[in-house]
Formats: structure tokens, sequence, C-alpha cells
């Protein structure tokens, strides 16, 4: 199975993961893309 998410930009991802994680004093346990635009599925009448 290939990664669907490009190397840079798994990188990009997780920096700002941690970013937000130290700013906010939290940790984060799961973080998930979704939505139609993220999948390329979206049309002209998505949100």
């Amino acid at each position: 199975m290939t990664d669907p998410v490009p190397a840079p930009m798994r990188a990009r991802i997780q920096v700002e993961l941690e970013r937000i994680s130290t700013e906010e004093g939290v940790r984060i346990l799961l973080a998930a893309e979704s939505g139609s635009r993220a999948w390329g599925f979206h049309s002209p009448d998505s949100d």
C-alpha cells in the first residue's frame, strides 16, 4: 500500500501539530483530515 500523503506534506503536518501541542499545552491523540475537498470529491455546491 502506498502512502496517500507525500512525505514533505506529512512532515509539515507533524511540525504544525507539534506547534499546536506546545502552544496550547495539550497532547494531540488523533488528527484526521476529512471532507470532500480533502479527498478531491468536492462539487460546486460543497461547503
